[in-house]
C-alpha cells in the first residue's frame, strides 16, 4: 500500500510542478493520458450511422488553409458531442470528396485535451488496421493528445 500511496502523492507534486510550469511542457500528454478514465465505447462501435461531409477529401480547413484534409471528414445529424455541436467523424473507404455518408463505427479517437472524441466510419463496414487509422487522420490529429 505505501508503493501506491507513493506513486500518487509524486503524481500530485509533479502535477502541481506542472500548472506552475516548473516541469517541461512535454508532459502535457502524460497528465492528460493519466488523469482520464478509458472512455467505454461498446455502445458506438458496430453501429450504423449517416451524416454529412462538411470537409471534403482534398479540401483546406476553414481556419487553417495550408491544413488539407486527406480524408472526407463530417458529422452525424441529430448525434450531440461533448463540445455541444454534431458528432464530428473521419470517413475511411471512399477516394473522392463524398457529400453524404453511411457506414459503420470502427473505432473512436479519444482526444485528451478536447471535449469531444472523433468517430472513425468505414462506408463497406470493414475494419481498418489501426496503423492506417493513425497514419491517415494524422494530419489534423497531429495538433492533439490522444489515442
Amino acid at each position: 500500500m505505501g508503493f501506491i500511496y507513493e506513486i500518487s502523492g509524486k503524481y500530485r507534486e509533479n502535477r502541481e510542478l506542472h500548472k506552475k510550469k516548473r516541469l517541461v511542457p512535454t508532459l502535457d500528454y502524460f497528465f492528460c493520458a493519466m488523469g482520464t478514465d478509458e472512455p467505454d465505447y461498446r455502445y458506438i462501435i458496430g453501429k450504423m450511422v449517416k451524416g454529412r461531409i462538411d470537409r471534403p477529401l482534398g479540401s483546406s480547413h476553414p481556419w487553417y488553409p495550408e491544413l488539407i484534409y486527406s480524408l472526407n471528414y463530417g458529422y452525424i445529424e441529430g448525434v450531440f458531442a461533448g463540445d455541444g455541436e454534431e458528432q464530428d467523424v473521419y470517413i475511411f473507404g471512399a477516394d473522392k470528396p463524398l457529400t453524404y455518408f453511411e457506414g459503420k463505427v470502427i473505432a473512436v479517437w479519444h482526444r485528451f485535451d478536447d471535449t469531444e472524441d472523433k468517430w472513425i466510419v468505414s462506408l463497406d463496414e470493414s475494419d481498418i488496421p489501426e496503423e492506417k487509422i493513425l497514419g491517415d487522420i494524422a494530419f489534423q490529429e497531429q495538433f492533439f493528445y490522444g489515442k
